[in-house]
């Protein structure tokens, strides 16, 4: 299939039969295949542009497989006869090794053929493996010691690839001792050694590009110390302390996106001190070794820079990428930037389309493309030939046909300011009002976008509108957006979020009678809080790790952290002082409203949960129970604020689904 763009820029698409789409199933897609691993992940090209690996999976399985690009066949694979055992990434080390990065998780239960029944025996580690393009030569990188090459017995990851060096990595790992340490380890023998350690405080690191140790992260005095040491040094320097009093203004959102061109440097994305100079996150280099951040290396943009894309060569900027709805990439070569935008074109600006791998000579490159009703596929680009290949797809079960269609519905506010919104369709659904499920998201300093997200679209499968927006407070909009939503938790962001419905009804979109509200995190909380301000709105209340009760949450997190410490200090800036706030923090907690509310109410909640504790919804539970309210309350042992367990998440969305069924009906049975 040929297609012919501007800028004389041809677009040849090759589907393969891997491609092939599934035919829409009489009934909607399962929880199971919303929260399942893609079956495809991780693709990366070889140095040299000749070989693709990536991650494949079968059920439970999942394997490396190799390919040669100028033939077409299988080079070698790499699989697992340990149901056990997961591989999480892939990396090039040459055009002949591989890097890559698994998990071991073993549980040994009580009663083996009881998922409920207690563990007596857990073994869960990360660790890395090298092995040849063609499956030979397998090794595990672990500190020289294959007597603990037990897999759950260390945490190893990778640091650097150590481009210069034939035979090396930098890997990071505790030693014996537990404390966190740089292994310099050998890809052949998986020997290693120890070039930097840590102590208690140390929490992670950075290289540049030579390899170098520049970075050290700490926790100290409960504020996050960011230390560096330029090749040949001797002992690490302070660059920044963030905390409340003495974080420099211009490094208050520092951000480390990639290795700088020169030793001792890195890009960071910062946030300007002087919002006049651009509202958005920018591109700078800082250096370590004079400790001075250089000035903006891009135009200001109304949206914050979320990554950037370099010279797999040089480290050289080659462009940046940031979310408008849908991830935009802008390029500084300008054939770059007109074979991008007829790619974008192509896929009638409707796709996010992200480079996630480049040969080195810059001829190929692999992008994921996702959006509403894609999840996900890969695709290789020949930028010489202007040839698109689509590679596969990771989501196979979920389709065009089977999910639901995504429109832009921005709107204007109370106050006149307009509110950039989503809503989704369920398939098939009939004409006129539909019920809705107002799905609030997290954060709040996170955004939605228009993007696949399986959270809406599983809700939206089951017959429901979806509306998601982002008001007021939201990130990736700049810092005026973000800073408006300070102190405005139970304000102007609630405000946004009632404005939304009521213009979906005015449009006659909405049935009024049949309206819940869905959150989890910050969402959790948008979710009570509607439900205790606004009882005639909602039919029923879902909160999935939501806060309850403000001061409680300020008080826990300055018992934990501290109150020097980076989030709490954040916190106080966002949502008001504990002790001088008390009125004002009372009156934006749900759990105030208890006896406000007039819609049943589901509380969702993981028992290890350390982001926002367990007891914010015990509370809300026992008050809402107090005002003989309707309540239920779902705790779910094991799991904490995110990344849960598959089964856990299926079980626990289908209950949710059926909750809101219980209160609303969908619009397609």
């Amino acid at each position: 299939m040929l297609r012919v763009f501007g800028w004389g820029v041809c677009l040849v698409v090759a589907l393969s039969a891997k491609a092939a789409t599934v035919p829409a199933p009489a009934s909607p897609p399962s929880a199971s295949k919303f929260f399942a691993e893609p079956i495809i992940a991780g693709a990366q090209l070889s140095p040299d542009g000749h070989h693709i690996a990536v991650i494949r999976r079968q059920g439970d399985n999942s394997m490396i497989a190799v390919e040669n690009l100028d033939s077409g066949t299988p080079a070698g694979i790499l699989g697992s006869s340990d149901k056990n055992q997961s591989f999480d990434w892939v990396r090039w080390k040459s055009n002949s090794r591989l890097i890559v990065g698994a998990t071991y998780l073993e549980i040994t239960r009580l009663n083996p053929k009881d998922p409920d029944s207690e563990i007596v025996d857990l073994k869960y580690g990360k660790y890395m493996l090298a092995v040849d393009s063609d499956g030979k030569n397998q090794v595990i990188l672990i500190r020289g010691d294959k007597k603990t090459a037990n897999k759950a017995s260390h945490f190893m990851d990778l640091l650097d690839v150590l481009k210069g060096d034939r035979d090396h990595i930098l890997a990071e790992g505790p030693t014996a001792s537990g404390q966190d340490a740089i292994w310099l380890t050998d890809v052949r023998t998986g020997a290693a050694q120890v070039v930097e350690q840590g102590d208690d405080d140390t929490i992670g690191w950075d290289t540049d590009r030579t390899g170098a140790v520049v970075i050290r992260y700490r926790q100290l005095g409960k504020s996050l110390q960011i230390e560096g040491r330029a090749q040949g040094e001797a002992k690490w320097t302070q660059i920044i302390r963030i905390k409340k009093k003495e974080a420099q203004k211009e490094l208050a959102d520092f951000e480390i996106l990639g290795d700088g061109e020169t030793p001792g440097t890195v890009y960071v994305a910062v946030k300007p001190a002087n919002p006049s100079v651009g509202v958005g996150r920018n591109i700078h280099i800082y250096d370590f070794r004079t400790r001075t951040l250089g000035p903006a290396l891009w135009p200001a943009l109304p949206f914050d820079i979320s990554g950037i894309v370099q010279s797999d060569a040089t480290n050289s900027l080659k462009g940046v990428c940031y979310w408008v709805d849908v991830l935009r990439c802008d390029y500084k070569d300008p054939s770059v930037e007109a074979n991008t935008r007829a790619i974008e074109k192509f896929f009638h600006n409707e796709r996010s389309v992200q480079p996630v791998s480049w040969s080195q000579d810059g001829k190929w490159s692999v992008l994921q493309v996702s959006g509403p009703t894609e999840p996900g596929s890969y695709y290789l680009y020949d930028w010489t030939k202007h040839q698109l290949s689509n590679l596969g797809l990771q989501y196979p079960d979920l389709t065009e046909s089977n999910l639901g269609e995504m429109t832009r519905v921005p709107f204007k506010a109370r106050d006149g300011i307009e509110i950039p919104a989503y809503l989704t369709r369920p398939p098939n659904a009939p004409k006129g009002p539909l019920p809705l499920v107002v799905m609030p998201h997290g954060g709040p300093m996170m955004r939605d976008d228009y993007d696949f997200d399986p959270w809406s679209q599983f809700i939206a499968t089951r017959g429901y509108l979806v509306l998601q927006l982002n008001f007021r407070g939201s990130g990736g909009y700049g810092v005026n957006w973000l800073n408006a939503g300070f102190r405005q938790w139970g304000g102007l962001m609630q405000d946004d979020i009632v404005d939304g419905v009521r213009a979906l009804i005015a449009q006659g979109l909405v049935d009024p009678k049949r309206i819940c509200i869905f959150g989890a995190s910050y969402g959790g909380y948008a979710a009570l809080i509607q439900g205790g301000l606004h009882p005639e709105l909602y039919k029923c209340v879902v909160s999935w790790a939501g806060v309850s009760d403000l001061e409680k949450l300020l008080k826990d997190d300055r018992s934990s952290d501290g109150k020097d410490s980076e989030v709490y200090n954040y916190e106080l800036k966002e949502l008001g002082d504990p002790d001088a706030d008390h009125v004002a923090l009372a009156k934006a907690s749900p759990i105030t409203y208890a006896d406000n509310y007039a819609s049943p109410v589901l509380l969702v909640h993981g028992l290890d949960d350390t982001t926002v504790k367990v007891d914010q919804s015990k509370e809300m539970a026992k008050a809402l129970q107090h005002g003989k309210r309707d309540v239920r309350l779902v705790l779910v042992k094991g799991e904490n604020h995110r990344d849960w367990d598959k089964d856990n998440m299926v079980s626990t969305m289908d209950a949710v689904a059926a909750f809101i069924d219980a209160h609303i009906g969908p619009a397609v049975k």
